[in-house]
């Protein structure tokens, strides 16, 4: 999953530029599908680091898991990608957060606000990751 959030994030920064925004609803799914997986959740609640995770984001489990993520992700990537990932990221924030929802269902990340809470926390695990 980790590979595939790298690979869509770098989608999104090259498309954004040209005004298209659809990766972001597809960021926006591997954010809730990190939240959502037992194993994840497994990672956050029973090992050392997933409960430090857990606290660094205040017992918020999307924001947890999308800290996770971004952690996962620069596992993934290694440290070259990651740092070359993270002169760009995330791009046009505005942009990115005004279009990080999912395309249908009551899950969607929320407002404006939960929804940068959420990209945040996915950079933070890419920068200390």
């Amino acid at each position: 999953m980790a590979g595939f959030a790298a690979a869509k994030m770098a989608a999104w920064l090259d498309r954004s530029e040209w005004r298209e925004v659809k990766d972001a609803a597809d960021l926006a799914l591997i954010a809730y599908w990190y939240a959502e997986s037992e194993d994840v959740q497994a990672r956050l609640y029973a090992t050392s680091g997933g409960q430090e995770t857990l606290l660094a984001e205040e017992l918020d489990v999307p924001r947890a898991a999308a800290r996770l993520l971004g952690d996962d992700l620069g596992a993934t990537i290694g440290p070259d990608r990651t740092a070359e990932l993270l002169d760009r990221w995330p791009g046009d924030i505005d942009m990115l957060v005004g279009s990080f929802s999912l395309r249908a269902g009551p899950d969607s990340p929320g407002g404006k606000d939960r929804r940068r809470d959420i990209i945040d926390a996915r950079t933070r695990g890419l920068r200390v990751g």
